[in-house]
């Protein structure tokens, strides 16, 4: 803890703060590394900065809390460590980041805050980068959800969907199976015991379209 850099001395002097002399009979002081420090005069030895501390200078008397959005896993070190993408921490000082929760995400190194997947998405797996669309006919009403929902009978949605929507009605059933007007005269109208509602000619299971208006009754 005391060294002496000149001759014909009768006294030693302490080491600085930020440095250390490690032996006895030394003619100078050591400068404390980077990821140490010496917080006071006259000391044999540095001291590592704790986990969740750094120091990125030499001969220095104390450590550097990380910042939030960044971790320092073990002690020792020069540099603090942005958190990778799928974490955060929101505090200083942490030896470590937390995964994104299901339901959220983290698409960027050094952030302090998880973010909700939207409405119309979700993440069942903690510590993404990302959030799924929904599936078709599937829904997911609100933010930060984990799970998709599927729609109710007799509703259906597309992929990415916030809501589902009522599956229309068919059309109603023709009271005849005549071509009514010209408008329709190559629609295949179903027949007694069929599912009572126009066809195209390509959905007419055998059947002959109209290819007159003249042309009444259940084509062959």
């Amino acid at each position: 803890g005391k060294y002496q850099p000149n001759t014909g001395k009768t006294s030693c002097i302490d080491a600085s703060a930020g440095y250390y002399v490690a032996s006895a009979g030394q003619c100078s002081q050591t400068a404390a590394s980077c990821g140490y420090y010496v917080a006071t005069t006259g000391k044999s030895s540095q001291t590592a900065c704790g986990a969740g501390t750094y120091q990125s200078n030499t001969a220095q008397t104390g450590c550097i809390s990380a910042d939030a959005g960044y971790y320092v896993p073990s002690e020792g070190q020069c540099a603090q460590t942005a958190c990778p993408i799928g974490t955060y921490q929101p505090y200083t000082g942490q030896s470590g980041c937390a995964a994104a929760s299901c339901g959220y995400f983290v698409n960027s190194i050094g952030q302090t805050t998880q973010i909700p997947c939207p409405a119309g998405m979700y993440q069942p797996i903690p510590g993404q980068a990302h959030c799924n669309p929904a599936l078709p006919n599937f829904y997911v009403p609100g933010p930060g959800q984990c799970n998709q929902t599927p729609c109710a009978s007799g509703y259906e949605s597309s992929g990415g969907a916030a809501a589902c929507t009522k599956i229309p009605d068919p059309p109603p059933a023709s009271s005849s199976c005549n071509c009514c007007n010209c408008e329709y005269c190559n629609v295949c109208w179903s027949c007694p015991g069929d599912s009572g509602y126009p066809r195209t000619s390509t959905q007419c299971k055998g059947r002959k379209a109209h290819t007159t208006c003249g042309n009444h009754g259940c084509p062959n």
